[in-house]
């Protein structure tokens, strides 16, 4: 008996520990999760989920009506359609805007899986990742990229570049226009 309590102990321990390491995943990846049952219809979220979209996850009651108000209203009615979809057997995996309940406005990336029994959706399981930083350096790098191509323009200096591997090169327009 007491093996027995002993190792019981011993697997709540590490149980704790698998815990706390998906919560200190989920914050570092910027990922929440949420859960949706259908023969319950009830609907979890993770407290980084609740970070993501800004509420408090103790006042949050599982409607999606609650989601739904984050989702900016340029996109909500396409979301809208695709959480639809997996209710007939679609996952998906889109990106679109929020707005927190402080009004910063961020981008997500969301992914689901669905979970059937006899072609029957019994749980999804979803996935959202604030992607905003990611999407903001995107922007800036292509406005870099603009940059660096007018001030070739403007100069009248080309730029090329070989890769020797595969014996390929790369020329700007200005180069090829010189």
């Amino acid at each position: 008996m007491a093996f027995t309590l002993f190792r019981f102990k011993e697997w709540q321990k590490k149980y704790k520990e698998l815990q706390e390491n998906v919560v200190y995943t989920q914050q570092i990846a910027q990922i929440g999760t949420w859960t949706r049952d259908y023969e319950t219809k009830s609907l979890f979220i993770t407290d980084e989920l609740c970070r993501i979209l800004g509420c408090n996850p103790f006042e949050f009651k599982g409607d999606s009506e609650i989601f739904m108000k984050h989702v900016h209203e340029g996109d909500r009615q396409w979301v809208q359609e695709y959480m639809s979809k997996v209710q007939q057997g679609s996952d998906y995996d889109i990106e679109y805007r929020i707005v927190t309940e402080s009004g910063e406005h961020k981008i997500v990336r969301e992914r689901t899986k669905t979970i059937y029994d006899q072609e029957k959706p019994i749980r999804t399981f979803g996935v959202m990742q604030d992607i905003t930083e990611k999407k903001r350096m995107e922007n800036d790098l292509r406005e870099l990229g603009d940059v660096y191509i007018r001030a070739q323009k403007v100069s009248g200096v080309g730029s090329f570049k070989y890769d020797a591997q595969n014996n390929l090169s790369v020329w700007s327009d200005e180069v090829c226009r010189i």
